[in-house]
């Protein structure tokens, strides 16, 4: 155990990567969306985000005085009195903490605690680890390109074999289950 880590107790740490496993989300985030360079390449870079979404509000405490505990970075968000929240939607709040150095940081404590989705933590890591490491505006490697696409294109074979053994729930932009996948139900 690390100097951070000796202030909390390792069953915290199993309960947070329990919860980030069953209510968190691992993802890229895009900035300069939707514009392309001349040879298709993106421009402007990706951001490594960890979000927790979640309408129990005796839950928050607890998650923010562990990020405390831990020295680590992260955001709340509370949607409660948010005027873009339909009405039949519960008061939620979100807690994140995103970019390469933030990511990082959360990532190297909590990847150990991980079951469901640690294989997207770990490529999250291994991203983070690699960007850190070059210029700011430095081209992507090939490598690079190979984890954003697992992430933008779910049902790439890089994607399965990556995720194989996990249950994922892929956020609603990137991917929408047909009712086939959906056991032939159609969702309303």
């Amino acid at each position: 155990m690390d100097n951070q880590q000796a202030k909390i107790e390792e069953k915290d740490l199993a309960w947070f990567g329990g919860f980030l496993d069953g209510e968190g989300s691992f993802f890229m985030v895009r900035s300069n969306r939707g514009k392309f360079k001349a040879n298709g390449e993106p421009v402007g870079g990706f951001s490594p985000s960890i979000s927790v979404a979640n309408t129990d509000f005796s839950i928050l405490p607890i998650v923010i005085e562990i990020a405390r505990k831990l020295e680590l970075p992260y955001w709340v968000y509370d949607n409660t009195n948010n005027t873009r929240r339909k009405k039949k939607n519960k008061p939620s709040w979100t807690f994140k903490a995103q970019g390469l150095k933030r990511t990082q940081r959360w990532l190297k404590v909590m990847i150990p605690y991980l079951k469901a989705k640690r294989k997207q933590a770990e490529l999250i890591y291994e991203y983070g680890l690699s960007r850190a490491e070059m210029p700011r505006n430095a081209p992507l490697t090939e490598r690079q390109k190979e984890i954003l696409d697992i992430f933008r294109n779910p049902h790439s074979p890089q994607r399965l074999n990556a995720l194989k053994g996990t249950r994922t729930v892929y956020r609603t932009e990137w991917y929408s289950p047909t009712p086939s996948e959906m056991g032939g139900v159609a969702q309303k």
